[in-house]
């Protein structure tokens, strides 16, 4: 994750991870900030300096430097401002914008969730019904911009497990 305050300062740190490797089929970068106008100049950074597929909004990040100043996690409990980081990252860049929220409040309240298999069946069916109606059924769109989100909240990071559906 890098932030895009430093980003925008031209940190060197937080440019290295902006770095492809050769050997990268699918290359992100997760980038977290509070205000539409910084998300959206990141974003229009990253789409003309670096060479990636997608670019991922954080507001799941619970560490405390990151949610006082408003993102990460801060970012759920504003709905209208998360909405206006999503349309500004949108909008200024064309490569695609993904969000991985957390769920709920077990991260602001620091509990733990756990819930059947068979409740987190019905949510993965959800979001399958959910993202099939709105982005259609073409196997490779949400497989590789749609389901990876979705495995990170389950814990299964593997592209593998992509391909088994």
């Amino acid at each position: 994750m890098a932030m895009c305050t430093s980003l925008l300062q031209g940190q060197a740190l937080q440019r290295a991870l902006q770095r492809r490797h050769k050997s990268d089929d699918l290359f992100g970068v997760q980038i977290c900030g509070a205000y539409p106008d910084t998300v959206a100049r990141t974003a229009e950074l990253i789409d003309l300096e670096c060479s990636v597929d997608f670019i991922d909004i954080n507001m799941g990040c619970p560490i405390d430097l990151v949610v006082n100043k408003g993102a990460g996690f801060a970012l759920l409990t504003k709905p209208l401002r998360m909405k206006n980081v999503i349309s500004a990252a949108c909008t200024s860049s064309e490569k695609p914008i993904t969000v991985k929220p957390w769920l709920f409040t077990e991260t602001k309240e620091q509990r733990h969730w756990d819930i059947s298999s068979g409740k987190r069946l019905d949510i993965l069916k959800d979001y399958v019904r959910f993202g099939l109606v709105h982005w259609g059924s073409d196997t490779k769109g949400w497989s590789q911009s749609f389901f990876i989100p979705l495995f990170s909240i389950f814990y299964i990071y593997s592209l593998y497990c992509l391909k088994l559906f």
